[in-house]
């Protein structure tokens, strides 16, 4: 089994022989949701670092949440929306190649330096959507990458609604204050 590290860094390397291999290797399920938390963990420090523990605790569960979102519309949309003829896809195969597609996202983390997260936190968001579209266009065969482009941002859109609207709900009722 590959290290957890070197599996990260072929992710964000876009190394397509990676994302098939997470895709049919189930014991990497672990680690894929790993790389979730880790995404997850970083975009929340990065952002939301400063808001104190209501908004770091916020910003963990949406984010988590509106992974799963994204990871679960670009499934649907792809095994049944744009589906490649011939292709059966299982579930959670495409939930870990997609779980280490946030690979980049780790950098968000890097939003805690003061000056640099203007610039890392848009990098990395895209830097992850392309990774994303990479991980969509192998898991479901697609010959081309407009279909995984189209794919990754339509179920990306769908994710950032449902995040902004937690994010508004819940800072609304619990509130967040800067430490």
């Amino acid at each position: 089994m590959e290290d957890f590290f070197d599996r990260l860094w072929k992710a964000a390397r876009l190394d397509p022989d990676l994302y098939k291999r997470v895709a049919s290797d189930p014991e990497a399920t672990v680690q894929a949701y790993l790389a979730v938390v880790c995404y997850s963990v970083a975009l929340t420090l990065g952002a939301f670092g400063r808001t104190g523990l209501t908004g770091i605790n916020i910003s963990l569960i949406t984010t988590l949440f509106s992974w799963y979102i994204w990871a679960f519309f670009t499934y649907f949309l792809g095994t049944r929306i744009f589906k490649a003829h011939g292709i059966q896809v299982e579930r959670k195969a495409a939930l870990r190649a997609l779980a280490f597609a946030c690979a980049p996202g780790i950098l968000m983390v890097l939003g805690l330096v003061p000056g640099v997260a203007f610039v890392i936190m848009p990098a990395a968001t895209l830097w992850m959507l392309v990774a994303w579209v990479h991980a969509t266009k192998v898991v479901f065969g697609l010959q081309g990458t407009g279909r995984a482009v189209l794919i990754s941002l339509i179920a990306w859109g769908i994710s950032t609604m449902v995040q902004l609207s937690l994010f508004i709900l819940l800072f609304s009722v619990f509130g967040a204050s800067p430490t």
